[in-house]
């Protein structure tokens, strides 16, 4: 500013950038004044730091009302890139995630095109990577921040650094965001608030309550200090949790009465009814199941899947409490919905230590589910994984080494993975289901030799018989579960084709191969034709945008599922023409018209006569 005050005639431009340092120094009145001058004299980006300038001061709208009265086009790369930038901000300020994602993208892409990157992707990098996870999507989180971390420097090095150390607590990666914390130091003044924040949230989700206890409470004192309301809030509402987890109600109170008393967004807001809910279940209170239902309502429409599933947890403690069974298991449906909206994210079950109730009903479940071996998984005392391969040959290892029964390999898996999908039958239903007509004479001798053989080999690892009912199931001790099967399906489930690509290399052929049991055939004609299904879709979809090389690519990796498949052979054919011309489309035709003929007989409508011929 000392060097503006002593020109003599100053540009529009000038006056610009002296208002950017008057906000950047706290004044932003001054700044205002300043800015709206440059931007009368017909300096337009000025535009982007006068939107900073009224966010700042509590009138979001009228800054994108600023910002949207600038042409892009004419900005130079520079610029443009901090339009989007602060167009992302306010995005994020209206709660818009995905359009707040796409903006700081578009953002970033544009800062890489310039000589000045190293300038603008910290801060880009920084909010992208707050945007991200509020999403849940820690791992691309870490991708921005990690390169953002490359330009850094003083406090905007700090601010990336928490996010980074944020991010890995999320994914459940305990020690890599422990060195992360250390790596940032023990500082004060900005960015401190967020740091202590974040290794409270660190400390709590590893069990360390009492740390929890003594960071919460440091984060809300000096966000108080600076004034950094959200992050006071978070932390106060930090408070909450962990004295709830403790039974320290009163305490619980105080701190949500803080919390309460602040103004802060909607996402924030929503995180205070669902720990006054929480709170609320504690005492007994059965009105917590209406704010704990508005809570999860509320997160759903801001697209926050991470705290939904928080959310729902918590709803299913306050319905088991009150003995609703089945409100429960459609709350943990919810949860586990939200889990797949994250792309299985563990982030979601670290919530669990403050729901004793769910805890200890997903542990008494005879088939875990993915919330628990998330769970399992992010202990730091790590189980033994059991992973069972079925598709393309049959494979049982734990921690990767091969286990082999002395009794068939394939029909121990195909009874292990009968009842982990099918829990508590009859032996009268195992037999029917596992064992054809061949060895139906001695099925049951079978049968209780596999039994034997499954539980030495693999330690922890039994098919009880429950008296009771009269029916067998999986029981693990210490151990994670994994079947491929089951992880293929949870992929497929509303792909895209990032995760449609990860399903091909999934699958490596037909689930159980050698068997030919009904349940076996039914399974794999299922999971073909989801695999189809999802890539006719995504094969569709690319042939219309003009994507043939994609389109040819997956094409021929669906027919090794389905090579008989009339829409898959017609989207390779047409794509093959358009993109390398009539004969060589011709050449595979005829390849394709051969493949029906020797195993069909006969040629679908779709390929009988074409353009082609």
């Amino acid at each position: 500013m000392s060097a503006y005050g002593r020109l003599q005639d100053a540009s529009a431009t000038d006056e610009r950038w002296a208002g950017l340092c008057l906000l950047n120094v706290g004044r932003p009145l001054e700044a205002r004044a300043l800015l709206t001058r440059s931007l009368e004299r017909g300096c337009m980006p000025a535009a982007i730091e006068l939107a900073t300038v009224y966010r700042q001061l509590g009138e979001p709208e009228l800054g994108r009302q600023t910002l949207q009265t600038l042409t892009l086009s004419e900005l130079s790369t520079f610029d443009h890139s901090l339009a989007e930038l602060e167009w992302g901000i306010s995005q994020l300020a209206f709660g818009d995630l995905r359009g707040a994602d796409e903006a700081l993208e578009r953002a970033w892409n544009l800062a890489t095109q310039t000589e000045r990157e190293g300038a603008l992707l910290p801060g880009i990098g920084l909010t992208l990577g707050y945007v991200c996870m509020a999403q849940g999507a820690d791992q691309r989180a870490l991708q921005f921040v990690t390169q953002a971390l490359e330009h850094a420097e003083g406090l905007r090095l700090l601010e990336l650094q928490t996010v980074a150390g944020a991010c890995y607590t999320a994914a459940g990666r305990f020690y890599e965001a422990e060195a992360t914390f250390k790596a940032a130091g023990d500082v004060t003044g900005p960015g401190a608030p967020t740091l202590l924040y974040h290794r409270a949230m660190l400390a709590r989700y590893r069990g360390h309550t009492r740390e929890a206890l003594a960071l919460f409470q440091k984060s809300a004192q000096q966000a108080q200090q600076l004034a950094e309301a959200e992050t006071e809030c978070a932390a106060e509402l930090g408070l909450v949790a962990v004295h709830c987890e403790l039974g320290e109600t009163r305490r619980a109170a105080k701190a949500l009465a803080h919390a309460s008393a602040l103004h802060v967004p909607a996402r924030i807001s929503a995180l205070v009814d669902l720990r006054r809910g929480q709170l609320m279940m504690r005492n007994g209170e059965a009105a917590a199941i209406e704010v704990l239902t508005l809570a999860l309502k509320r997160f759903g429409e801001l697209q926050l899947h991470r705290e939904r599933g928080w959310a729902a947890l918590h709803l299913a403690e306050a319905y088991l409490t009150f003995l609703k069974m089945r409100e429960a298991l459609d709350a943990l449906e919810e949860a586990h919905h939200a889990r797949a909206a994250l792309c299985s994210s563990p982030v979601i079950a670290l919530e669990l230590r403050a729901v004793p109730q769910v805890l200890s009903f997903l542990q008494a479940e005879t088939q875990p589910r993915d919330l628990l071996l998330d769970w399992w998984a992010c202990q730091e005392q790590r189980p033994r994984v059991l992973r069972i391969q079925t598709l393309g040959g049959v494979r049982l290892t734990v921690n990767g080494q091969t286990v082999r029964p002395n009794a068939s390999l394939d029909k121990s898996t195909e009874l292990l993975v009968y009842l982990l999908l099918h829990p508590n039958q009859t032996r009268e239903q195992i037999l029917a289901a596992i064992f054809p007509e061949k060895y139906a004479v001695n099925a049951r001798i079978y049968f209780h030799l596999m039994r034997s053989e499954l539980a030495k080999i693999v330690d922890g690892l039994t098919l009880p018989y429950d008296r009771e009912t009269r029916a067998y199931r999986v029981e693990v001790r210490g151990m994670i579960v994994r079947l491929d099967l089951h992880e293929l399906k949870q992929i497929l489930y509303g792909a895209r084709l990032k995760e449609f690509r990860t399903a091909l290399e999934k699958y490596i052929g037909p689930f159980l191969p050698e068997s030919e049991t009904d349940w076996v055939v039914a399974e794999r004609t299922t999971v073909e034709w989801l695999m189809v299904r999802t890539g006719l879709d995504i094969l569709e979809e690319s042939y219309q945008q003009g994507e043939d090389a994609l389109c040819m690519d997956l094409a021929e990796q669906l027919l090794q599922v389905e090579p008989l498949n009339e829409g898959i052979n017609t989207l390779l054919i047409r794509a093959t023409e358009r993109l390398k011309g009539a004969v060589t489309a011709r050449h595979t035709l005829e390849r394709v018209r051969k493949r029906f003929r020797d195993e069909v007989g006969e040629l679908p409508t779709a390929l009988q006569w074409t353009s082609l011929d």
